[in-house]
C-alpha cells in the first residue's frame, strides 16, 4: 500500500476554504469523511487533521463522543459519564437486561487509543483497526456537532424568490439536521418536515400545495413535484413585459408628442378631436373644478388638476388638465393645441408637429450629470486604409481572412482554486428586443465552432448588452462566480504610461493596428470548455440547452494576461529579427515606431505578414499606417511628443460640480489619469481630497469650488510632454510647500531642460511631521539641501528605521542616482503657489538640531552645574486581577514626589507622568533628570516635537495614545531654567550613583502604587485673581515661543519673556485694535 502524507498546503487549503466545526460541524464532518475515503489516512495523519481543523475545545467534544461510540461486545455503542469511564447501571435481573453493554476502558482504548499505537497497516488486523478507527471517528464527529433543539431557526428557513423548490428542500433538511438532533429523513420524522417544506414555500407554491386532494397520501418526494411544476410555470420577466406591453398604454401611436409638464416629461398623442387636453396621472394637486365626459358607455364625471408650467422648446406655458384615469393615453388637446399656435403638417412619412414659427415642439430630456456628454466630441475619423494593404496582405486582416486562430499556442488549460465546486446560476430574463438583438450573433459564432453545445454542471447568465450610438446588442458573459473560483495567475499587461516611457522620441513615424477578437485566436482545452457554459434558447432553430466556448471567452480575469503572454511569444522572433524597430504591445493592441517613413512602411508590412502567419487578424477599419501623427491607448503621439487627447480633456472639463462623495472620487480618478500633464495636481485637490472619506460630512463650498474649477481650466491648458530617451540622463526637481511633495522629471534638450512627467502628492500623516528640508531633495538629483548627509545620520532622531533604509536602499545605495548641488533656479519651486517661500543660507544639521528638539538647550549628557540630580519611573503591574500603577521622583537619598495612578493606567503612562512632575518640581532650576523609559526619553527630545508638528496624530490620522499627558509634558519641559534628561538602563545591579538612583525609583514607584493617590497629574483649574489672564497658544506662537526663549509661569498660566507677558498672536492683534479705538473720539450732543 503505497503511503502520501497530507501536504502543508492540503491542511492549509482545508483549513482556509471551509467553515469552522462550530460554525457548520455538518460541511466539516462531510469534508473529513470523504478525506478519510479518497486519501486512506494512517492514525497520526488523522490525529494531524483533527489538531489543524478543530480547536481543542472542539476536540475534547468530539473524543468524548468517539469513547461513547465505541463498540461493545454486542457490537452496541457504549455509553460514559462525564470522566470518560462507562456508567454504571444498577440491574434488577442482570440476565434480563437488553441494553448496551460497557466495555472495560483497555478495549476502548484498544479501539480508539489516545496515544500513539504500534498498529501495523500493512496486516489485515492493522487495516481493520483503521477502519474501526474512522468508524468510531465520524460518529464522533456527528455526535459532537448535533446541536440544542431550535425549532425557531428551522421556521426560519424560507424558499427564496427564485430558489428551486429542490434546493429549498434541500436547505431546509440541512437546518433540520444543524438544529435538531434528530434525523429529517427518518421515515418518523416525515410528517414535520413536509408541513414544514409546505408551510415555508413560496406564497404560489404554498397555495396550491394546500389545496392538493388527499395531501395525507403525498410523499415529500411527489410534493416536490408538484412545486416544481409551479416554479416552472411562473411568468418570467420577459413574458411580463411582453404581456404589459400587448395589454398596456405603452408609447402612444403616431402623431405624438413628448412636453415637461410640472418638471416631468409627458408624452402626448395628439389628438384634434378631444376639446380638453388629459392627463392619465396626477402627479401633483388637484382642483375642485369637475367636468362629465360622455362616452360610448355613458358619461362620468372627472376632476381637474391646478394650474401647470408645460415646457416646450419656444417657451413655456400655463395650463389645467383634465384628469381621466381610464383613458389610454395622455391626449394633447384642441385647447393647448391652441394656447401654443400648434400647427399640424400631415406629409408622406406621417404627421408632424411644430410651433406657430415652424418650430418643432418636442422638447427631449436627459439628467444634469450627463449633460456634459452632448459636448463630447465623436472619435476622430481614421483615414481609409489603402486597398493595396489589403490586396498584399490578405492574411492579416479580419475583412478579408475571417476568424483568427493562433497556430503555435497550445489549448488553454484553466486550473480551478483548490476544493472549488461548479456554480450554476439561472439565466436571466431579458426582453424580446435585447434576445432579437444578440441572436445574430450567437449564431454566427456558432457557426464559426467557437460555440458549441455542452451539458454541464457549471453555468453562468448572458447578457445581452447595447453598443452606444449604434444600439446593437452584444452578448456579454457574467464570468464573475467563474473568475472567483478559478486560480489568479500573476498579471503582466504592461502600465500604459511605463509603455509609452519605452518609446524612444527619435523614432517618429508610427503605425497602429487592432487586433480583431483577439481573444478568440487562443484555443479553450477541451478540460476547461465546461467552465464557462451559458444557457440558450433559439425558438426559430428550436434549440434549447446550453453552449460553451471552444476559445479564451471575453470577461475571464486572466485572458488579458494570458493573450498578452501568447502573443508576446510569437512576436519575440519579430523583435529580434528587426533590431531598428520598436513595437510596443498592450493586449492586442500594437504600436510600430520607426526613424524613417519607409522603414515604418517597411517594417508594416513585415509586421502584417507575420501576424497572417501566425493566425491573428487585425481590423482595416482602426489601422493607422505610416503615419506622423496617431492616437495609441488615449494618447496623441507625434514628434517624439504625446498629448491627452482633446475628447478625454473635454470629457473631463464638462462634469458638473459634484453632489457627494462617490462622484467627487470619480471626477478625481478621471482627473488623476491625466495628472502627469497638471504640474502640482495633489495641491490643486488637497481641499477636494478630505470631502471623499466616508464619515466625513459631504460640504461642498467656495473653496471647493475653486479647486474643482482651477483643476479642469489646467487639464485644457496642460502642456505636451516629451517622451523619455532612456539613452540620456534625467533630473529630477522636487519641492515640498504646504504639506504637498511636488517634482518635475526633465531631460536635456540641447541648452534647455525639457519636461518629461509632472509629479505631486499629499504628505502622509507621518511624513508631515518631519522637518522641511527632508521633502527638497531635488537620477541626478538637484537639491538646495546636504540631503545626502542628511539621509545617512543615525535614524533614531526623526525617522524610523523601517523608513530610513526604504529612502537609503533607493537613493544612497543606487550606481545610478547622484546628488548635485543647485546651481540654477529648480523647476519645482516655480509651480503654480498661494504664496512663494523666502529661500535662505541654512545649514541642514544645524536646522534639523533645532527643529527636532523640543527644547533648543535641552540635552542628554549631565550637566556639570546642576543643582539637582533626580530619577524618575513608573510602574504598572497586575494584583488580584487589578491593574497597578504608581510613580515617583527620587533624587537617590529622599523621595521627591511619589504617588499611586489610577487603576488601569499604562507602564507608558506612568513613566510620562513621572518624567512631567519631576519637571515641574525643577521649575526655575538646573537639574538633570534620569530615566530608564526610551518611550519617555524620546517623547522629550524628538517625538513630542513630531508629534505636535503633526497635530498629536498617528500616521492613520487618529489621536496618539497618552495624548493629554504628551501635552502636559511639552508645557512643563520649558520651567526648568536649564535641563538635561537622560536615559539610563534599568534595573542596573552596580553600586554608582545612577543605578541606585535608578534601583530607589523603580522601588518607589512599585510601593506607591499600592497606597493612596497622593497626587493627581489633572490638577483642577484654580480660582483666577484679578489680573490673571486665560490665554491659548498655537503652534505657531510656540515655535515663536521657543526661538525667544520664554518661559511659563505655572501660576499665572502664561508664558513670559524678561518678565513681559507674550500674548498669543490672535489676541495681540484683537488688543491693539481694540486700544487703537479708544484714541477716536467723536463729538456728542
Amino acid at each position: 500500500m503505497q503511503y502520501w502524507p497530507f501536504s502543508a498546503s492540503d491542511l492549509y487549503n482545508w483549513k482556509t476554504h471551509n467553515p469552522s466545526f462550530s460554525q457548520d460541524p455538518q460541511a466539516l464532518t462531510g469534508l473529513i469523511e470523504s478525506i478519510l475515503l479518497t486519501h486512506q489516512p494512517t492514525r497520526d495523519d488523522r490525529q494531524q487533521l483533527l489538531q489543524t481543523l478543530l480547536t481543542t475545545e472542539e476536540r475534547q467534544r468530539v473524543y468524548l463522543e468517539v469513547r461513547k461510540n465505541v463498540p461493545g461486545a454486542d457490537g452496541r455503542p457504549t455509553q460514559l459519564n462525564g470522566m470518560g469511564r462507562p456508567i454504571p447501571i444498577l440491574m434488577a435481573d442482570p440476565a434480563h437486561w437488553d441494553g448496551p453493554t460497557h466495555p472495560n476502558p483497555n478495549e476502548i482504548e484498544d479501539v480508539f487509543p489516545l496515544v500513539r499505537p504500534t498498529w501495523d497497516y500493512d496486516t489485515v488486523a492493522g487495516r481493520e483497526r483503521l477502519r474501526l478507527y474512522r468508524q468510531v471517528l465520524l460518529a464522533g464527529l456527528k455526535g459532537a456537532g448535533r446541536r440544542p433543539t431550535n425549532l425557531a431557526k428551522v421556521r426560519a428557513i424560507v424558499q427564496g424568490k427564485e430558489e428551486t423548490p429542490a434546493g429549498f428542500l434541500e436547505r431546509l433538511i440541512e437546518g433540520y439536521r444543524m438544529y435538531t438532533p434528530f434525523d429529517p429523513l427518518a421515515e418518523d420524522r416525515q410528517p414535520d418536515v413536509i408541513m414544514s417544506f409546505i408551510g415555508q414555500s413560496a406564497s404560489d407554491i404554498r397555495n396550491k400545495l394546500q389545496r392538493l386532494e388527499g395531501l395525507q397520501g403525498y410523499t415529500l418526494q411527489d410534493l416536490v413535484k408538484e412545486a416544481e411544476k409551479v416554479f416552472n410555470k411562473r411568468e418570467t420577466l420577459e413574458e411580463r413585459e411582453e404581456r404589459i406591453r400587448v395589454s398596456g398604454p405603452g408609447t402612444p401611436p403616431e402623431p405624438r408628442i413628448t412636453l415637461k409638464v410640472g418638471g416631468q416629461p409627458v408624452t402626448f398623442l395628439v389628438d384634434t378631436g378631444a376639446q380638453h387636453s388629459v392627463l392619465t396621472e396626477a402627479k401633483g394637486p388637484l382642483s375642485s373644478k369637475t367636468s362629465w365626459v360622455q362616452g360610448a358607455t355613458g358619461g362620468k364625471l372627472y376632476r381637474w388638476t391646478t394650474e401647470r408650467k408645460v415646457h416646450l422648446s419656444t417657451g413655456q406655458v400655463t395650463h389645467s388638465f383634465l384628469l381621466v384615469p381610464d383613458c389610454p393615453y395622455p391626449l394633447l388637446g384642441r385647447d393647448l393645441l391652441s394656447k401654443v399656435g400648434a400647427q399640424i403638417h400631415f406629409q408622406q412619412k406621417g404627421a408632424t408637429i411644430t410651433g406657430a414659427g415652424g418650430q418643432p415642439l418636442q422638447v427631449l430630456t436627459l439628467r444634469l450629470e450627463d449633460e456634459h456628454r452632448l459636448h463630447e466630441d465623436s472619435p476622430p475619423s481614421v483615414q481609409p486604409l489603402d486597398s493595396e494593404w489589403l490586396t498584399n496582405y490578405p492574411q492579416a486582416w479580419v475583412e478579408t481572412a475571417g476568424m483568427g486562430l493562433a497556430v503555435n499556442q497550445p489549448p488553454i488549460i484553466i486550473n480551478l482554486k483548490p476544493l472549488a465546486t461548479p456554480i450554476s446560476i439561472r439565466q436571466y430574463s431579458m426582453s424580446k428586443e435585447a434576445k432579437e438583438g444578440i441572436r445574430p450573433h450567437i449564431q454566427r459564432l456558432l457557426q464559426l465552432g467557437i460555440l458549441i453545445p455542452c451539458q454541464s454542471p457549471w453555468n453562468t447568465p448572458l447578457l445581452p448588452v447595447k453598443k452606444p450610438g449604434t444600439g446593437d446588442y452584444r452578448p456579454v458573459q457574467d464570468l464573475r462566480e467563474v473568475n472567483w473560483r478559478t486560480e489568479d495567475i500573476h498579471p503582466t499587461v504592461p502600465n500604459p504610461y511605463n509603455l509609452l516611457s519605452t518609446l524612444p522620441p527619435s523614432h517618429v513615424w508610427y503605425t497602429v493596428l487592432d487586433l480583431k477578437d483577439a481573444f478568440f485566436c487562443l484555443r479553450l482545452s477541451s478540460q476547461s470548455q465546461p467552465i464557462f457554459a451559458f444557457e440558450w434558447k433559439d425558438p426559430e432553430t428550436g434549440f434549447s440547452g446550453q453552449l460553451t466556448w471552444t476559445r479564451l471567452p471575453q470577461g475571464f480575469k486572466n485572458s488579458p494576461t494570458l493573450f498578452d503572454e501568447a502573443l508576446q511569444r510569437d512576436l519575440a522572433d519579430f523583435r529580434v529579427g528587426h533590431p531598428d524597430l520598436v513595437l510596443l504591445q498592450y493586449v492586442d493592441d500594437l504600436l510600430l515606431a520607426a526613424r524613417t517613413e519607409q522603414d515604418c512602411v517597411k517594417g508594416t508590412g513585415a509586421l502584417l505578414e507575420t501576424l497572417g502567419e501566425l493566425g491573428y487578424r487585425a481590423s482595416a477599419k482602426k489601422a493607422q499606417i505610416g503615419q506622423r501623427q496617431v492616437t495609441y491607448l488615449g494618447y496623441l503621439l507625434e514628434g517624439g511628443q504625446r498629448w491627452q487627447t482633446e475628447s478625454r480633456k473635454k470629457a473631463v472639463a464638462l462634469i458638473p460640480a459634484p453632489t457627494n462623495a462617490k462622484g467627487l472620487r470619480e471626477f478625481l480618478g478621471s482627473a488623476g489619469f491625466c495628472r502627469l500633464w497638471i504640474p502640482g495636481f495633489a495641491e490643486m485637490a488637497a481641499p477636494l481630497y478630505p470631502l471623499t472619506k466616508s464619515n466625513t460630512p459631504y460640504h461642498w463650498g467656495k473653496e471647493q469650488q475653486l479647486a474643482f474649477d482651477k483643476i479642469k481650466r489646467t487639464l485644457l491648458t496642460a502642456p505636451a510632454l516629451s517622451l523619455p530617451d532612456v539613452t540620456k540622463p534625467f533630473t529630477l526637481y522636487v519641492d515640498e510647500h504646504n504639506g504637498i511633495a511636488k517634482g518635475v522629471l526633465t531631460q536635456k534638450l540641447g541648452p534647455w531642460k525639457r519636461p518629461v512627467a509632472y509629479f505631486s502628492k499629499k504628505l502622509d500623516s507621518v511624513a508631515a511631521g518631519w522637518p522641511p528640508f527632508v521633502f527638497r531633495p531635488t537620477l541626478t538629483v538637484v537639491a538646495p539641501h546636504a540631503i545626502e548627509t542628511v539621509i545617512r545620520q543615525p535614524p533614531d532622531r526623526w525617522l524610523s528605521n523601517a523608513r530610513v533604509t526604504h529612502y537609503q536602499a533607493m537613493s544612497l545605495n543606487s550606481e545610478r542616482i547622484r546628488f548635485g548641488t543647485a546651481t540654477s533656479l529648480n523647476p519645482a519651486t516655480l509651480l503654480p503657489e498661494t504664496e512663494s517661500p523666502s529661500l535662505v543660507m541654512h545649514d541642514c544639521h544645524q536646522i534639523l538640531a533645532e527643529v527636532h528638539s523640543t527644547r533648543g538647550d535641552l540635552t542628554d549628557q549631565p550637566l556639570p552645574d546642576a543643582e539637582a540630580t533626580w530619577y524618575t519611573d513608573g510602574s504598572s503591574f497586575l494584583r488580584n486581577g487589578e491593574r497597578k500603577a504608581g510613580a515617583a521622583v527620587v533624587d537617590g537619598k529622599a523621595v521627591i514626589w511619589a504617588s499611586a495612578l489610577e487603576p488601569g493606567t499604562s507602564a507608558q503612562r506612568a513613566e510620562l507622568i513621572a518624567l512631567t512632575q519631576a519637571l515641574r518640581k525643577a521649575k526655575d532650576k538646573k537639574v538633570n533628570i534620569y530615566t530608564d523609559s526610551r518611550y519617555a526619553f524620546a517623547t522629550a527630545h524628538v517625538h513630542g516635537e513630531i508629534y505636535r508638528r503633526r497635530g498629536l496624530l498617528t500616521s492613520a490620522g487618529k489621536n496618539i495614545k497618552n495624548r493629554e499627558e504628551i501635552q502636559d509634558l511639552l508645557h512643563s519641559l520649558f520651567l526648568p531654567r536649564k535641563l538635561s534628561i537622560i536615559h539610563c538602563p534599568g534595573h542596573q545591579r552596580g553600586n554608582d550613583p545612577v543605578a541606585e538612583g535608578n534601583r530607589m525609583a523603580d522601588e518607589t514607584a512599585r510601593a506607591a502604587a499600592l497606597g493612596p493617590q497622593a497626587l493627581s497629574l489633572q490638577v483642577p483649574e484654580a480660582v483666577r485673581t484679578p489680573g490673571q489672564l486665560s490665554l491659548e497658544y498655537s503652534d505657531s506662537d510656540l515655535d515663536i515661543i521657543q526661538q525667544i526663549g520664554a518661559k511659563y509661569d505655572e501660576q499665572m498660566k502664561v508664558w513670559k519673556h524678561q518678565g513681559k507677558t507674550v500674548l498669543p498672536q490672535k489676541r495681540a492683534k484683537e488688543l491693539v485694535t481694540h486700544l487703537h479705538r479708544w484714541t477716536h473720539l467723536r463729538h456728542t450732543n
